[in-house]
This record gives structure tokens, sequence and C-alpha cells, in this order.
């Protein structure tokens, strides 16, 4: 089965379109999300173009800084803390890759914890590690919720998530322990990888190589979250397992594009709602889980 995350999450959005109107009328405004761009990175700008045209139909108010490639740290450290007091601006996030002039761990740490909706920052990932969560990455966040579309409770599956990186790999492993599944984390050092993954419940590849999951290296049981997005010399768009030759032999695979991308952009929403939620104690209010 192919699990298209654009259609799970399309299905979100007239929960998330109630949340945000009963939000603006308690507050009398509108739930705002900034996005501090640097430079034209085509890539961000699409990115960007994406995220603006979902917070719309929600009804979330994307407002986008966009500064000069050659802009200096200071310029946005400025900008971060005068969006950290301001009380209508409910989300901040910093569009990823800065400009080499830049330090990004500064950056994402500067955000206030209640309106870091990327849960990027030490202390949102902290909180993390402690099981008391306030902001969650959303990558993890979709492909927990992918995941759940097939298992809803994956108390006891085996997990091989492919890729440590803090925006995927780490928090996602934590949220699937604390869910009590049985995780391991792989990386470019792991000795056999095949081991790991053929054993697997559920195998997730979040490590940017195309292709790199084979048909070989499956149980015809398996379900695969592909978060990898590459393109190869010829233009095509593929992720880390190669799905034509998988789809059709693992009970459940996401596609890419298509797959995991909808989902992030859907929990990023969900975080920014959070985030009004929290700043201004609507406990009233709930957004989806």
């Amino acid at each position: 089965m192919i699990l298209k995350g654009r259609d799970i999450a399309q299905a979100q959005i007239p929960l998330l379109r109630q949340t945000a109107q009963n939000i603006q009328n308690q507050l009398q405004i509108p739930v705002t999300l900034h996005i501090v761009s640097v430079g034209d990175d085509p890539a961000s700008q699409v990115y960007i173009s994406m995220k603006k045209r979902k917070g719309s139909e929600v009804g979330i108010h994307v407002e986008v800084h966009q500064l000069d490639k050659d802009t200096d740290q200071k310029n946005i450290e400025m900008l971060i803390a005068h969006l950290n007091q301001d009380p209508h601006a409910h989300g901040i996030i910093v569009q990823l890759p800065l400009p080499s002039q830049i330090n990004k761990d500064t950056i994402l740490n500067m955000i206030h914890p209640l309106k870091d909706v990327d849960g990027l920052s030490a202390t949102s990932q902290g909180l993390l590690i402690q099981q008391n969560p306030t902001l969650v990455p959303c990558t993890p966040l979709g492909c927990l919720h992918l995941i759940k579309e097939v298992y809803p409770d994956v108390s006891g599956k085996t997990v091989t998530i492919v890729g440590r990186s803090c925006l995927v790999g780490l928090p996602l492993s934590l949220l699937l322990i604390q869910e009590n599944a049985t995780v391991t984390l792989c990386h470019s050092k792991t000795i056999d990888l095949k081991k790991h993954t053929l054993s697997s419940d559920i195998i997730v590849m979040a490590c940017g190589t195309p292709h790199l999951l084979t048909e070989d290296m499956v149980s015809q049981n398996a379900v695969v979250i592909d978060v990898g997005i590459s393109r190869l010399p010829s233009g095509e768009i593929v992720g880390d397992a190669d799905f034509e030759n998988l789809y059709q032999r693992v009970n459940v695979i996401t596609p890419v594009p298509g797959g995991v991308g909808p989902m992030t952009v859907l929990y990023l929403l969900h975080n920014t709602l959070k985030a009004a939620i929290l700043q201004n104690n609507l406990s009233n209010i709930s957004t989806i889980k």
C-alpha cells in the first residue's frame, strides 16, 4: 500500500481551520507565523511559498522577513529579539540553510521556547528528552502520524531509523521510545545496515542518500517511511528508498514527493496554533494530536 501523506494532511485541514478561527475569536487577532529567510536559495523559496499557501488555507497569517544574503549576525539577532517580544507574533521559524557568516545554533537558540514552532532550539529538544515537550520538530511529528495510520499502537514494534539528525532522527527516536517502541538508530558508520532493516517492523529513512534502501533489505511486512528527498542528475526527485522496487514488496511505503513533506507542513501549522494557545493560556482550545 502507498501511504500518501498529502491526502492525510489535507483531511486534517478543516480541524486546523476551526482551531485557528476559535483562537482568533478569543484573541481578536489572527494567528501569525513569522518566517525569517536569508538569501534567495531557490529550494527555500519553494518551501516558504508552500507554507504561505497552506497557512492561508488554514487561516494563519504568514509573514516573511526576507533578508539579504550578506546580512550579518547582529541584524538577525535583533529581528528575533523583536519578534520574541511581539505578542502578535505567535510562531517564529528560521528558514534553513543559512549563509556561512551566520551562526545557526545561536540564532535558533534565541527563539523563545513558546514560539519555537520548528522545535529546534536546545530548550525545545531538551524538554523532549525529559519527556515534557512543548513544541516538537514538525517532521518527526508527521512521521509518527503516518506510522500510526498503520499501527495506532506502536508499543513493542521494532523500528530502525536511518539518520541521526536533530531535525528528524534523534527527536523521532525519542517520540517512538516514549510510545514504547524498540528503536535502533543507524547512521553512516553503522555496520551491516541490512541486518537492522531486515528485522524491523518499521523503517524510517532520513539520511538523504538516494535509493539506499533496496528490496533485499526489507521484509514483506515492513512499513517504510521515507523522509529523504534528493534530485538526481536527470532532474527526477527521489527518496532514500528505492520506491519503484519496494512498493509492491512491502506492506506500506510513503512516496517522494507527496509523503512526509505535506505532513511536515501540517505540523508546522499545528505547532503555530499550539504556540498561540500556550502563550495565551487558551486551555479550552485544542488542535490535532
